[in-house]
């Protein structure tokens, strides 16, 4: 079974599977990110779950989670924020 990453802003990162064994319930991904989540789809056909409002609420910068995002988008003025779950589009309803 594949893997979801919990890519911390301090660089950190820790391998994830639903606590059901199939896919994430949105509380899982909220408490992930502490907040309302935003789904970013990644070139790999994975995705990338933020907080929505990360940026309003000063979450510290997440340099990991901002270059891939920059290697999907190319490079924007705002950088991603706070904890993000790269995961499997499986394991998301």
């Amino acid at each position: 079974m594949k893997s979801a990453t919990l890519i911390k802003s301090n660089s950190e990162k820790k391998e994830l599977i639903p606590a059901n064994g199939k896919y994430f319930t949105l509380k899982e991904m909220q408490g992930f990110v502490d907040g309302y989540i935003e789904i970013m789809y990644l070139k790999d056909g994975s995705l990338m779950i933020v907080n929505e409002n990360g940026l309003n609420t000063n979450l510290p910068i997440n340099d990991k989670a901002t270059d891939i995002r920059n290697d999907n988008y190319g490079r924007s003025i705002y950088p991603i924020v706070g904890n993000v779950l790269v995961t499997p589009k499986a394991f998301v309803r």
